[in-house]
C-alpha cells in the first residue's frame, strides 16, 4: 500500500507535483493559476516539510500536492495517490525472490513426529498483515471467515532421496507472512469435517501461494459454511423478534433470506467484502464450474447473488460465462481505470482488493453495486396488485453486451455506426434483425415462459430505434506492426516476423479480427518452401526446398522466360516424341535446364524472387511512404503496342491475395472508370488490398499511383464522405495486358513491377506457338477451385506465409526487388513511342539508309512524320519524347555531348537563325564528314566543340 509520504519523498516534498500542474510556479514569487487573472495571487511555500500552494484569489487555505491532484483531475484521495505513484515512478513494496522468502528450518523428525504430520502455531494479526489483506480489513473480519495468522507451520515427510523422516518448519516473517483458513464441510454422512488452506500472499512464485492440508473434497465453495451460519443467526434473531410480537401468536414464522451474497475472485477480495459488511463466497480457482445444485443452494440463503470478476482477460471471460449461465446473477464490474495502476508484482491491478485500496470509501463500492445488472432482461412489475412482465431497457442492454452485441463506429454508414457481435476475438457485422432472432432463439433454448417469448415479439423496446442505444465499443483490429504480420485461421493464428513465426491459439490473441478476415481453413505449419539469400548487396538468389505449393509451382512457370529454348527449340521437329514428353515431365516446374545458360537460369530465378517479394509486400499491411508501391503485373513478351497478350497468369497472381485479404475491386475494363466519383466507395479503414484487374490500355494509371502515397478520399453513393488515412489505406495492384501510359521517375518510384513470361499461352495460326498450354494442363484442376484439397490449401497458405516472412526480412534495408528490367523498359519505351511512331521511325532512322549519324533539323523530321503518318496533332514535345524513347529502345545516342551548347541543346545556325537539331548516333565514332552538311553553333567562347 503506497502512502502519501512515499509520494512526497519521490517528488521533492511535493514540489514536482505542483509544477506538473502549474509549471509557471516559482518559489518566492506570485504567479497566476487562472487565465485572465490581472494580478497574480498564488504562491508556493514549504510548510512542515511539504510544499503547498495558496491561491489568495480564492482562499487563504494552503493546498497540499494531493489536494491539487484531486482538484485538477476531479478524483478522490486514493486515486490521487496512485495517480501520483504512476506518474512519478513510486512503487508499492515490490515482491522479489531475494526479499520475499520464507524462513525455513529443516531437521530430522523426532520420535513423536509421524509421516504426514501437520502442526502449526497461531498468533495475533499485525497491522501490516491486515493492510496486506485489504483496506478496512480487521482481525474480526478474518475471524468471521475462519482465517488465522500463523507464527509457523510444520510438515513431516520422508525425504525422497534418503527416505529419512524430516520435519520442515516455515516461519512467518514481515516479508513473508503466512495465513491459514479452517475450511469446514459436511461429509457424505452429514458429519462435520475440515481441511486447512494455507495462504502465503507474498511468495515471489505465484503458484506457491496456496496449498491445502487435509482431505479437501472435490467440490468446495469457500464461505458457504459461514454464509449458512449467518443465515441461521439472522433467522434466529428474526424469529425471536417475530415470536415476541403478540400479533404473531398464531402465525407460523417463515424463514427470511439474507439480502445478498457476493461471489469473489479470491481470498483477499472476500475479506474486503466482509469488511464492507457483506457476505462473501469464493471458489478455489477461476475455472471452478458452479453447478445447478450449488447455485440453487446459494439461492436458498440469499435473495440476490452478485459476482465480482477480476477485470483481466480471464476474469472478464469467466464473469460473462457465469452471468450467461445463471441469468439472475448480478455482475459487478470494476472500473477500467483500475488497470492503469500496477500492484506489487508490477502487473495491472484487476481485483476488488485493488479497488478498495484506491477507492477507499464504502460508498465507492456501493456505487458499483448500484450499477450491477443481471443478464435476465425482463422483470416483474406490480401495479395495484396486478403482476405484469416488462422488459427493462438497462437489463436488455446488459444482456446484449454480455452476449457480445454492441455498436461500433462505422463511417461507411448513414447513421455512423454498425451493429456487431463479438464472439471471442472474432467480430461479426450484423443487423438489428439478427439481434431479435438471437433473443427469440435464447428464449426457446432457455425454455422461457410464453409470456416472456411474447414480450420479445411485441415489445417496442426491442426495435431498431431502441437497439440504436446499444453500448458502443472500441476494438483494436490492428493485425500488423512495422516488423510483423498476423494471419488468422479457423484453428490458429500466426504472428509472422522476419526471424520467427509464432503460433497462437484464438484465446491467446489480444486484438480482434473481422469474421471475413478469418481465413476459412485449418492450417498447420510446413517447413519453408524456399530460402532466398543475399549473395552480395542487393543481389539475391533462391533455393527451392520443396514444391508442395501448387501456386508456387505456377509462379515458377510464369517466371520461365526462356521456356521456348527448352520445349520448342530443342524438340521443334518432334514435340510429341517420348524424349520430349519425358523432358517436360522431368522439368515440369523447373527454373534451370541444360538447354539454357546459367545466366538465363539466374534471370528466371530473379523473376520468381521478385514475385515472392511483391506478394510479401502486399500481405504486410504496414505502410510507409518510402515503401508505398503499386504492384504492376505485366507481360514479358514484347509485342506491338496495340497487341494484347493475355493468358500468362497475371490475373491469377494478383487475385491470389484476394482470398486472404479484405479487398476492394475496381474494374479496369474501361478508362472512364476514373471519372466515377464513387470509385473508392467500397474502401474503408479495414480494406487491405485494392485490385484493378485487366486494366485497359487507355487508363491513365497515374490516377491510381497518386493515391498510392496519399490518403484515400471516399465518396459513397448513400453515405457521408470520409477519408481513409494513408496508414490504413489499402495496398494497390494492377494487372494489364498493356504497359504504363507514362514512363517517368515519379511513376517509377511508385511501381513495383512483376513480369510474366508466356509459358502459359494459346496457339493461333499467326502467333508462331507450336502448342497451347494452360494452368489447368499443369495441375489437372483449376487453382483454388472446389477440387482443391485441404492439404493443397495448406501448402499454398504456407507459401503465402513464407513470402511474407521473406519480405519482412528486407525491411531493415532499402530494398525494392524489381524483376530483370530489360523487357519491362523495352515495352514501356514502345508504349511511349506508340506503334505509329515506332513503325515510321524504324524506316526514317534506319541504321543503313535513314537519317542517322548526321545532323537534321528537328522541325523537318516532325513535318516528315506528320505528312507520312497523317498525325497532324503531335506537338514538338511529344515528338521529342518519342525520339528519346526510340534511341533508348535501340541503345542509340541522341545528341552526343560534342553537339550540345552551354544550354545543353543541340542547335545550329542556318541562314543566320538558331535551329533545333537532331543527331542520332548509331556508330561508335563520329566521322569528320558527318559534320560537313550542317555545322553546329559554337559555344559562348566562340570556339567550336567539334572533335577535329
Amino acid at each position: 500500500m503506497i502512502t502519501i509520504q512515499q509520494i512526497y519523498d519521490a517528488t521533492d516534498n511535493g514540489l514536482r507535483i505542483i509544477k506538473y500542474f502549474y509549471p509557471q510556479a516559482i518559489e518566492g514569487k506570485a504567479f497566476s493559476v487562472r487565465d485572465g487573472e490581472k494580478t497574480p495571487s498564488a504562491y508556493i511555500k514549504e510548510i512542515k516539510g511539504v510544499w503547498r500552494l495558496t491561491d489568495f484569489g480564492q482562499s487563504d487555505e494552503a493546498q497540499s500536492p494531493i489536494d491539487i491532484i484531486m482538484k485538477e483531475l476531479n478524483v478522490k484521495v486514493g486515486e490521487a495517490i496512485y495517480w501520483a505513484a504512476r506518474e512519478f515512478g513510486v512503487s508499492d513494496d515490490v515482491i522479489t525472490k531475494k526479499k520475499n522468502i520464507a524462513k525455513i528450518e529443516r531437521r530430522e523428525a523426532t520420535t513423536d513426529e509421524t509421516d504426514g504430520l501437520f502442526t502449526f502455531s497461531e498468533k495475533e494479526f499485525t497491522e501490516s498483515e491486515l493492510r496486506l489483506l485489504g483496506n478496512r480489513v480487521t482481525a474480526k473480519n478474518c475471524e468471521n471467515l475462519s482465517w488465522m495468522s500463523l507464527e509457523y507451520y510444520r510438515r513431516t515427510k520422508k525425504d525422497k532421496n534418503t527416505n529419512a523422516l524430516m520435519t520442515t518448519t516455515i516461519n512467518s516473517t514481515d516479508n513473508y507472512p503466512v495465513f491459514m483458513r479452517k475450511c469446514v464441510y459436511l461429509d457424505a454422512k452429514g458429519e462435520p469435517q475440515h481441511f486447512f488452506k494455507i495462504y502465503q500472499p507474498l511468495d515471489a512464485e505465484k503458484q506457491y501461494r496456496f496449498f491445502h492440508e487435509g482431505n479437501k473434497p472435490p467440490k468446495y465453495i469457500n464461505g458457504l459454511s459461514e454464509l449458512k451460519a449467518r443465515y441461521k443467526k439472522h433467522n434466529e434473531e428474526a424469529r425471536e423478534i417475530f415470536d415476541k410480537d403478540p400479533k404473531n401468536a398464531h402465525k407460523e414464522y417463515k424463514a427470511q433470506k439474507l439480502s445478498e451474497a457476493f461471489i469473489c475472485s479470491g481470498e483477499r477480495d472476500a475479506l474486503c467484502i466482509d469488511a464492507l459488511g457483506y457476505s462473501p463466497i469464493w471458489f478455489n480457482s477461476e475455472s471452478y464450474n458452479l453447478t445447478d445444485a450449488e447455485y440453487y443452494e446459494l439461492k436458498k440463503y440469499v435473495d440476490r447473488i452478485y459476482n465480482i470478476p477480476d477485470i483481466d482477460e480471464t476474469g472478464i471471460r469467466k464473469g460473462r460465462e457465469l452471468a450467461n449461465k445463471y441469468i439472475e446473477i448480478y455482475t459487478v464490474w470494476l472500473p477500467d481505470t483500475l488497470r492503469t495502476y500496477t500492484d506489487n508484482r508490477q502487473r495491472p491491478r484487476k481485483d476488488l482488493r485493488d479497488f478498495v485500496e484506491i477507492w477507499k470509501e464504502k460508498k465507492d463500492f456501493d456505487n458499483l453495486v448500484n450499477l450491477a445488472m443481471p443478464v435476465q432482461f425482463w422483470e416483474t412489475k406490480y401495479n395495484k396488485g396486478v403482476e405484469r412482465l416488462e422488459i427493462n431497457s438497462d437489463f436488455l442492454k446488459n444482456f446484449l453486451s454480455m452476449s457480445g452485441f454492441y455498436r461500433i463506429d462505422d463511417k461507411t454508414t448513414k447513421q455512423g455506426f454498425s451493429f456487431i457481435q463479438v464472439r471471442g476475438n472474432v467480430v461479426y457485422k450484423i443487423t438489428h434483425y439478427d439481434i431479435i432472432d438471437y433473443l427469440s432463439k435464447f428464449s426457446v433454448e432457455r425454455y422461457l415462459d410464453i409470456d416472456v417469448r411474447n414480450l420479445i415479439n411485441n415489445s417496442v423496446r426491442i426495435s431498431e430505434n431502441s437497439l440504436n442505444r446499444l453500448s458502443k465499443v472500441e476494438l483494436d483490429f490492428t493485425d500488423f506492426t512495422f516488423e510483423s504480420q498476423y494471419f488468422y485461421f479457423q484453428n490458429i493464428a500466426f504472428n509472422v516476423k522476419a526471424d520467427e513465426i509464432i503460433q497462437l491459439r484464438p484465446s491467446e490473441l489480444k486484438q480482434y479480427v473481422w469474421e471475413d478476415e478469418v481465413i476459412p481453413h485449418k492450417v498447420s505449419r510446413l517447413d519453408p518452401a524456399f530460402a532466398i539469400s543475399e549473395i552480395e548487396k542487393g543481389v539475391f538468389d533462391i533455393a527451392i526446398h520443396h514444391q508442395q505449393s501448387k501456386f508456387m509451382n505456377f509462379l515458377i512457370n510464369t517466371s520461365r522466360i526462356y521456356w521456348r529454348k527448352e520445349f520448342e527449340t530443342q524438340f521443334a521437329d518432334n514435340l510429341d516424341s517420348d524424349e520430349a514428353k519425358a523432358y517436360r515431365a522431368a522439368h515440369q516446374f523447373d527454373l534451370s535446364s541444360s538447354y539454357i545458360s546459367a545466366d538465363e537460369s539466374y534471370e528466371q530465378r530473379l523473376h520468381l524472387i521478385n514475385k515472392i517479394f511483391a506478394l510479401g509486400y502486399i500481405f504486410h499491411r504496414h505502410k510507409r511512404k518510402n515503401r508505398a508501391w503499386c504492384v504492376f503485373a505485366m507481360d514479358n513478351k514484347i509485342a506491338e503496342y496495340e497487341e494484347c497478350n493475355g493468358g500468362s497468369g497475371k490475373s491469377i497472381f494478383t487475385n491470389f491475395p484476394t482470398m486472404f485479404m479484405k479487398t476492394a475491386f475496381i474494374s479496369g475494363a474501361t478508362p472512364d472508370v476514373i471519372k466515377n466519383t464513387h470509385i473508392y466507395e467500397t474502401v474503408t479503414d479495414h480494406t487491405d488490398y485494392l485490385l484493378i484487374d485487366d486494366a485497359d490500355k487507355y487508363i491513365p494509371f497515374r490516377f491510381f499511383f497518386d493515391a498510392v502515397t496519399n490518403n484515400v478520399k471516399v465518396n459513397p453513393k448513400f453515405g457521408k464522405n470520409y477519408t481513409v488515412d494513408f496508414d490504413n489505406a489499402p495496398k494497390y495492384a494492377i494487372s494489364s495486358n498493356f504497359t504504363l501510359d507514362r514512363f517517368d521517375g515519379s511513376t517509377e518510384r511508385r511501381v513495383l513491377y512483376t513480369v510474366f513470361g508466356d509459358y502459359y499461352h494459346q496457339q493461333t495460326d499467326s502467333n508462331g506457338y507450336l502448342e497451347s498450354r494452360s494452368v489447368y494442363d499443369d495441375f489437372n484442376k483449376n487453382l483454388f477451385s472446389n477440387e482443391y484439397s485441404e492439404d493443397e490449401w495448406n501448402a499454398d497458405i504456407n507459401f503465402m506465409i513464407d513470402c511474407t516472412q521473406f519480405y519482412l526480412s528486407t525491411l531493415n534495408r532499402t530494398v525494392k526487388i524489381q524483376p530483370p528490367m530489360k523487357n519491362v523498359i523495352a515495352r514501356n519505351l514502345r508504349a511511349n513511342m506508340t506503334d505509329v511512331f515506332y513503325n515510321w521511325a524504324e524506316v526514317y532512322f534506319d541504321k543503313e539508309d535513314g537519317y542517322v549519324d548526321q545532323q537534321i533539323q528537328r522541325e523537318k523530321a516532325l513535318n516528315d512524320f506528320a505528312n507520312d503518318t497523317r498525325q497532324m496533332k503531335w506537338t514538338t514535345n511529344k515528338f521529342s519524347a518519342a525520339i528519346q524513347s526510340f534511341c533508348r529502345y535501340h541503345k542509340y545516342t541522341l545528341n552526343p555531348e560534342c553537339f550540345l551548347n552551354s544550354a545543353r541543346r543541340n542547335t545550329a545556325k542556318i541562314e543566320g537563325k538558331s535551329v533545333e537539331m537532331i543527331y542520332i548516333q548509331t556508330k561508335d565514332t563520329i566521322a569528320k564528314n558527318d559534320y560537313e552538311k550542317l555545322i553546329p553553333e559554337s559555344d559562348e567562347s566562340g570556339k567550336s566543340k567539334l572533335p577535329f
